[in-house]
Order: C-alpha cells, then structure tokens, then sequence
C-alpha cells in the first residue's frame, strides 16, 4: 500500500497525541468525550479536516498522523446508509485498529470472515492501490471466493473493538440510527491491499476510484448531530 493514502492528514499535535493514546489506551469514554469536545475542541475543526466518503456511506475525518504509520480518525455512520446483503463491505485494512463507539444511539454489529475458494461463487477479491490522497486504483485479485463467517459481536455506545490488520471484517451500525466511532490506527509494514469482497462484475481488473468528499452542508449536520450526542 502506498503511504500516500494518509498524506493529507494534519500532524499530530500535542492534543491529538493525547487523544491518541486514549483511544489506543481504552480510556474510559467519557474521558475521551471530554478530551475530544475541550481540549482537542473537535467543533472548531470539524469544518477543516481532510474528510471523504467512504464507498458504503460512512464519513471519515482525519484528526492527526505521524508520517502515514499513526492515524487518529473520526467515523461518521449516518442514520441513512444504504441496505446492503451480507457479503457488502467485506474488507481487511493494511492497518491494526483500536475504535471507540464515541457517541450516538447505535450500537455496532462487527462480523469477522475467512475466505474460501468456492467454483460456484460470483464474488471476486480486489485489492486497493493508493496513488494518491483521494483517488486509488482498484485491481483484482481473483474470482471464485466464498465468505466464511467466524465470529460476531455487538458494541454498544461508550464501547471499544479492535481489529488487526489483513482479517476480513464487516462493521454496520445496528438499526435505523447512528454513530460516530473514533480509531486509533497503527500501519503494519508489508502487507498489500486493503483487500475487499465484490461481485465480479464490480469492475474491470483495473480501474480506478476517486472519493468524494463531503459538502459543508454535510459537514455541518454532522457537527450538529456530534453536538448534539456530546455537547
């Protein structure tokens, strides 16, 4: 993977490391919510922050990196993301993973894969290859993979998950509702991807994705909705 992916993040400061060391720490939430609201004063940034929208509909705001290896991330899970069948989202990351359920009324449903060869399957394994702070080539790996589920949880707000790096996984929000979840994530050297599952149709065995970024309407009901679980 390239490090560029992470390159249009803000340094960390000395709040962001703080902040940091609380998620990767398992802090207790509210220690983090106060943390987050005053001392790193999320309000105020929140306009500013290098953010995109993720191909299934969550927001994501980078708060603070130290040369592409540490990053510190804000999740926006919207109370509309779109219906998607079980095999949707299925991907592992190039990064290990610690995330606080930080506010909302959602608890998030993770569901962990293996992945097996199956002749009969329509779902192909494709790889992302980052050229760039917003635009990424999308390459193919393979066809004929199966999904083996092999374990769920369920993490209220004001709980913690982790997931290490290159383990196929799912995260939805449970219910019609929302959440925002704040990760502290750590690059692991040597791995290739994030890798993802999709039908075979889904692209050709090279194309390339560009993100979106969100509009400041968008990034103000998501201040007010943070605002409003937390202020």
């Amino acid at each position: 993977m390239s490090r560029t992916a992470h390159n249009d993040a803000p340094l960390l400061t000395d709040a962001s490391k703080t902040l940091y060391s609380l998620v990767d720490g398992q802090a207790p939430a509210d220690t983090v919510r106060r943390f987050l609201m005053d001392e790193f004063n999320i309000m105020a940034k929140l306009p500013t922050l290098p953010a995109y929208i993720q191909p299934n509909g969550f927001h994501t705001f980078k708060l603070g990196g130290i040369d592409g290896d540490y990053l510190l991330r804000l999740h926006y899970w919207p109370q509309d993301l779109p219906e998607a069948g079980e095999s949707a989202g299925i991907h592992d990351h190039v990064f290990d993973f610690t995330s606080l359920v930080v506010a909302g009324n959602a608890a998030m449903v993770n569901t962990h894969y293996d992945m097996a060869q199956a002749p009969e399957s329509p779902l192909s394994l494709y790889k992302v290859d980052y050229t760039s702070a917003r635009e990424s080539q999308i390459i193919k790996l393979g066809d004929h993979f199966r999904p083996v589920v092999i374990g769920r949880d369920i993490v209220p707000p004001g709980g913690y998950y982790e997931f290490p790096a290159g383990k196929f996984h799912t995260s939805k929000i449970d219910g019609n509702a929302e959440a925002f979840t704040l990760l502290a994530t750590r690059l692991h050297a040597g791995l290739d991807g994030p890798r993802f599952l999709a039908p075979s149709t889904y692209t050709s065995d090279t194309s390339t994705y560009k993100r979106q970024e969100p509009t400041p309407a968008q990034r103000t009901h998501i201040a007010n909705r943070l605002q409003a679980f937390l202020g």
